[in-house]
């Protein structure tokens, strides 16, 4: 099954919004960086996990999800501490060949 029209808007609207957001210079606030909740296929396009990895993380609790109706929702904040507590990638430099 594709994506639905409420799916789309709400990929587009998460790219869009991350320029929106507190204002630095007044302290006043625009409506959120990031949505509040994002759907199953939401989710996995806004962080590159896998669907089955995003159902593994929900079944073991470290995603929290609701449900509204049929659709499966997950909360915004649950998925970016997931991926703000994930340990840093050691990159190495590749060798220089002299």
């Amino acid at each position: 099954m594709g994506m639905t029209l409420e799916d789309r808007k709400a990929l587009k609207q998460s790219g869009a919004a991350k320029t929106r957001g507190q204002h630095e210079d007044d302290g006043q606030t625009g409506p959120p960086a990031f949505p509040l909740a994002y759907t199953i296929e939401a989710a996995v396009a806004a962080s590159n996990l896998t669907r089955s990895r995003i159902y593994q993380l929900m079944g073991t609790g470290e995603l929290q999800a609701r449900k509204a109706g049929r659709r499966t929702l997950i909360l915004g904040e649950s998925l970016r501490n997931y991926l703000e507590n994930l340990p840093a990638a050691n990159i190495r430099a590749p060798k220089v060949a002299a």
